[in-house]
Formats: C-alpha cells, sequence, structure tokens
C-alpha cells in the first residue's frame, strides 16, 4: 500500500493567502494568560489555607479566581482569534450561495471516504478480481469555523486524516495540530473521474450498480467453486476526487452520488470568476 497523504500544512502556501497565514500562525503561537492566572491563583489558596486563614476569605479568593480565570479566558480568545469577514455585495451573494449549495448537496450523500492510501493487487482471484486496493475512511461535511478563527459565513469543512480542509469562498485552509496552510483555487487541482468499486460493505442508496463479482474469482472471472463461503459481491460507480497543488496538497476521495463534487468545483470556479471581473 502506497500512502495518498499532503505534505506538513505549513508548506502548502501561496502568495495571496501568505499574509492571512501568517496571521493565523501569530495568533496560535500567542501564549494563553489564563492558565498563568490559574496557577497564581492555585497557588494564593494553597498559601492562605496553610496560613490557617479565615475560610471565608479563601473561599473569596476563590470565587475571585474563578471571575478572574473566566475574563482571562475571553481575553484570550480575542487575543489568539482572526476574523475572516465577507461583503457580499455587488451581487455576489448569490454567486456564493451557490457555493454553500453545492456543499449542502455533498453533506447529504450517503457516503463519502477518504482514501488515506491505496496498492496494486499481485493475484486478483483473492480479491474479487480487483486491481487495485484502498483503504478507507469515512467522513463528513461540517459547517464549522477554524480553530480560532471568526466569520460571518458558514465554512464546509472535511477532515482528511490528520488535516482539515475548510472551504473558504476565495480559497482553502489547512489546518492541522501544528501547522496552518492556505491557498487560492486557482492553485488547486480538482480532479474528478469516476470508478468502479467493488464493495464488500452494502452499495449506498445512492449510487449506481453497474455489476457484480465475486469474493474469489477463476482465472475467467466466474466464481471460485473451491470456495464454499465464495459469496457475490455488487460493484458500484463512485465518483473519484483527486485535491492537489504544487504546494504539497494531495488528498483522494470517493462520493457515493456520482456528480456531487463536480457540482462543487463548478460552484468555485463561478464564484472565482466573478470576484474577477469586479477587480
Amino acid at each position: 500500500m502506497v500512502d495518498v497523504d499532503s505534505g506538513d500544512a505549513g508548506q502548502i502556501v501561496d502568495s495571496s493567502s501568505q499574509a492571512l497565514v501568517e496571521e493565523l500562525r501569530q495568533k496560535k503561537r500567542i501564549e494563553p494568560l489564563a492558565p498563568w492566572f490559574l496557577g497564581i491563583v492555585v497557588g494564593a489558596n494553597l498559601y492562605a489555607a496553610y496560613k490557617g486563614l479565615q475560610p471565608g476569605f479563601v473561599a473569596a479568593i476563590a470565587a475571585a479566581a474563578i471571575i478572574g480565570f473566566v475574563l482571562f479566558r475571553r481575553f484570550d480568545a480575542h487575543r489568539k482569534t482572526t476574523v475572516i469577514f465577507y461583503d457580499f455585495g455587488d451581487g455576489t451573494e448569490n454567486t456564493f450561495r451557490g457555493i454553500h449549495d453545492a456543499f449542502e448537496a455533498l453533506a447529504n450523500v450517503q457516503r463519502i471516504w477518504h482514501i488515506p492510501s491505496k496498492g496494486e493487487v499481485r493475484d486478483g482471484k483473492y480479491h474479487a478480481g480487483a486491481n487495485e486496493l484502498v483503504r478507507r475512511t469515512r467522513i463528513h461535511v461540517g459547517f464549522d469555523a477554524p480553530p480560532l478563527v471568526k466569520t460571518n459565513i458558514p465554512t464546509p469543512s472535511l477532515s482528511v486524516g490528520t488535516q482539515k480542509l475548510y472551504f473558504f469562498p476565495d480559497r482553502l485552509l489547512i489546518f492541522e495540530k501544528s501547522s496552518i496552510g492556505g491557498v487560492s483555487y486557482s492553485e488547486v487541482g480538482i480532479h474528478i473521474d469516476t470508478t468502479a468499486f467493488i464493495e464488500d460493505q452494502g452499495v449506498p442508496s445512492d449510487s449506481e450498480t453497474i455489476g457484480q463479482t465475486w469474493r474469489y474469482v477463476n482465472k475467467k472471472g466466474g466464481p471460485d467453486r473451491r470456495f464454499k463461503d465464495n459469496r457475490e459481491l455488487p460493484i458500484a460507480r463512485y465518483e473519484v476526487v483527486h485535491l492537489t497543488t504544487t504546494s504539497g496538497l494531495n488528498e483522494l476521495l470517493h462520493v457515493s452520488r456520482v456528480g456531487t463534487f463536480q457540482r462543487v468545483r463548478e460552484s468555485v470556479a463561478a464564484f472565482s470568476q466573478f470576484t474577477k471581473e469586479l477587480t
């Protein structure tokens, strides 16, 4: 099996996204003050208890600590949060709605899989005649802002292994535990095809079954009679999505309903073209 995986998110950056990504990184590196405040207050309470101060005094310190901790948490969130605000004037609201509706349709498909690795089959008769094996993980579309980002739009997202992709109207932001990247859609290759997939976990209701095979096949493609538990397997038609950039993005998806991600690609391209014409 060969990994199908993106490089470090910190390296997936283009010039148009550099300033925003750098701001996100700088704010991510800001040390929060609330834990320090909490540590000082806990130390003060332990010292007060050790000195045998009145319980009421200790309780007052504890109450003040709770209030102070909440205030410091809010202050930390303000210091570390980046605001990404979109002003949908000049008719861009309807064009953006096309992106949102396309992702709503994607969210409603029966299955989306992330493919982290794939490999060639050396002996297809033991793998239902398949010529390629894939490892897949089911994922879902979310509509959530990235960590420590405040925005005025619902942001479609997909978790792909250790990274999470956020589809903003004008760019793709990539977040992982220790790195952040971002590129405009003009830098993103969205390659779409279809595949005939031998399904052993049931065909989703919104997929097309295009044939059948057997768990073990003979040289002629029929069932291998040597295996008593040789069950018939359906062959489903899925949409294949490959997201790439020259800077290291490399993610492979399967979508149960063919044509759904094609709609996403078209809506993103329409928004990008519309905003170019306004500038």
